[in-house]
């Protein structure tokens, strides 16, 4: 049992995961049988590799097998996506592991936790099947607090309209940490304006048409993006990213995405506060000279692709190779990331796939995937990167260990496991045609010509686009002002004043069960497009009577919350059909509760009278 009391999110002792002391265990084979980790939970699947090859390590002789039925196995392992409690994993006797996921203890909106802190989690629980008690000492794996709480990636979208803005908090038990992060729109003409800041408060003052305050550190602030990452460094506890769209859109309404990972033990000091008069979204042309350089090595299955070549030097004004170097990296604008660089290449670089211009691709799947290296540190948004000078970068494309299931009476150990081999004549071939395409200038030429033909199509496809939306919006006037009372209220504009905030504990169970679970799913989606056209012919009415008069508001909120409740029952919808059955559960009981109870009471009335 692995324990998260709260004191420990305040204050923090470090203790390094790796370099964790490891108690004896006799020298045996141990067969495992493990539960299937959701769809959603991809980003676990290393660890059971990970915790048994820790124990393997300081165990000599100790081997782990998997196997399929639970019969055949010494212990079973389960995954818990919330153990809504202190715990965060559970060993019941000898027999049994249960390994939790993630937790709601931010703000109570469910997060994912880190691979690394999962595994710890992992590589605890294993020691009790073993037999193996608590141990006071901090260093110890057995140790029974979880000291060293870690979130992993995590991906939330927003929807916003003009003028308006969001605060996404960071979740943290750290005093100072660091983030990475990324932020992009679906607009691509019209951007927003990102501040990481101290805390909400801040986000208040600036509705509220106050100065604010926001981290001034490199990353920490930018204006006029239409896509950002980067790093922001030396953070508070309670900080987040505020986004601030702005006064002129393309569409009614704009996605706004935003990635966020924090980063293990990179602090080099507080960021400096400064103050920002939040008065227009004026965006000014800097003037500054750029010329940073950082180095490159791209691995694919351990052979190093060489950007030496004449055809890979001096291709964009922005970001480039040059003088027949082919791993240092030249930056000559502000924002050029490193997926620009392998644009100006001929080639497309995404955080999943590289794909080279003749169509020979490399992405992720469930053999082979990228792992991104800055300066030693792992990233995950690479492509979006915009490098420091003096940056080191590392790309390895490579397959993934994995925990190979036993055939018959076989067992294969995790370290031994058989995969596809890469054949190395093929990578070959492709950089011989690549060399054969440089001396070629009419092939070349062909090339570049053929690319730059197909971006000029799609720009186009972008313009016609444009200009049929810019139709559609003369038509939609009503619609937009219906859009933008939605985004004032929160989501739901009778909820929202009913309940005096869209911070209320009924108003996100509302959003929450429209973003995780109705539009996840296509009937989720078309009934929340139907709903949307009737509940925003009316609502805004009754939300402004409902400010005016508060007799009439404690009416409503009477007639509503036994609907807000049944609407609980939705939670555990995940799937199509889960959506189906259960969404017209609660259609059926509403109907009954506001319509089929009234008709059976009046009727009752009606006889005795």
């Amino acid at each position: 049992m692995i324990l998260l009391k709260s004191v420990f999110l305040i204050a923090i002792v470090a203790v390094a995961m790796i370099g964790m002391m490891f108690p004896s265990v006799f020298a045996k084979n141990v067969y495992i049988q493990i539960d299937e980790l959701p769809e959603w939970a991809d980003y676990a699947s290393n660890v059971m590799y990970l915790s048994t090859e820790s124990w393997k390590e300081a165990n000599e002789g100790l081997e782990f097998w998997v196997v399929e039925k639970w019969d055949d196995a010494d212990f079973r392992v389960q995954w818990v996506k919330d153990f809504g409690g202190e715990y965060v994993g559970y060993a019941y006797g000898n027999q049994f592991i249960e390994v939790g996921l993630g937790d709601s203890n931010c703000l109570n909106k469910w997060n994912p936790y880190s691979e690394k802190y999962i595994s710890h989690i992992m590589k605890h629980e294993i020691g009790h099947i073993f037999g193996h008690e608590h141990d006071n000492n901090p260093d110890s794996i057995m140790y029974p607090i979880a000291l060293n709480l870690e979130y992993g990636l995590v991906e939330e979208e927003y929807r916003l309209t003009e003028g308006y803005g969001q605060f996404i908090p960071f979740c943290t038990i750290k005093d100072l940490t660091s983030y990475d992060f990324s932020i992009s729109t679906t607009d691509e003409t019209y951007g927003f304006d990102y501040y990481i800041v101290p805390s909400s408060n801040e986000f208040d003052k600036w509705v509220e048409g106050k100065v604010f305050q926001h981290y001034s550190n490199k990353d920490c602030f930018g204006e006029g993006w239409l896509s950002i990452s980067g790093t922001c460094k030396g953070v508070s506890a309670g900080s987040g990213i505020m986004v601030l769209i702005d006064s002129e859109l393309t569409t009614p309404l704009v996605t706004i995405t935003v990635k966020k990972l924090e980063i293990p033990n990179i602090i080099n000091s507080k960021s400096m506060l400064a103050s920002k008069n939040y008065v227009d979204f004026e965006k000014v042309q800097s003037v500054k000279i750029i010329h940073d350089t950082a180095t490159i090595d791209l691995n694919i299955f351990g052979d190093t692709l060489d950007f030496s070549h004449s055809f890979y030097q001096n291709k964009d004004n922005s970001i480039r190779f040059e003088n027949g170097d082919g791993r240092t990296i030249h930056k000559y604008a502000e924002y050029a990331s490193i997926g620009k660089l392998f644009d100006s290449l001929g080639m497309s670089f995404t955080n999943d796939c590289l794909i080279f211009s003749d169509g020979k691709s490399f992405c992720n799947n469930e053999d082979y995937s990228f792992t991104f290296y800055v300066n030693g540190q792992t990233h995950y948004l690479l492509s979006q990167y915009v490098f420091e000078d003096g940056d080191r970068i590392k790309i390895i494309y490579e397959s993934i260990p994995k925990i190979t299931s036993p055939t018959q009476n076989t067992f294969v150990p995790f370290d031994e496991y058989e995969g596809k081999k890469w054949n190395m004549d093929e990578l070959m071939e492709l950089r011989d045609e690549i060399m054969e395409r440089s001396e070629l200038d009419e092939k070349s030429e062909k090339i570049m010509e053929d690319r730059n033909a197909k971006l000029e199509a799609e720009k186009e496809s972008q313009e016609a686009k444009i200009v049929q939306l810019e139709a559609e919006k003369e038509n939609q006037q009503e619609k937009i002002a219906q859009l933008e009372a939605e985004q004032n209220g929160g989501g739901c504009l009778i909820a929202t004043a009913t309940y005096g905030s869209e911070m209320s504990q009924q108003v996100q169970q509302l959003r929450e069960l429209r973003d995780n679970q109705l539009l996840q799913t296509e009937s989720g989606t078309q009934f929340m497009t139907m709903f949307n056209d009737v509940y925003y012919s009316f609502s805004p009415v009754i939300a402004d009577y409902e400010r005016e008069n508060p007799l009439f508001k404690e009416v409503v909120k009477i007639a509503i919350t036994p609907m807000i409740s049944s609407l609980s029952l939705m939670e555990n919808a995940n799937s199509e059909s889960e959506v189906l059955g259960l969404g017209l559960s609660v259609i059926m009981l509403n109907i009954g509760m506001y319509l089929g109870v009234p008709a059976v009471v009046i009727v009752g009335i009606r006889k005795r009278i």
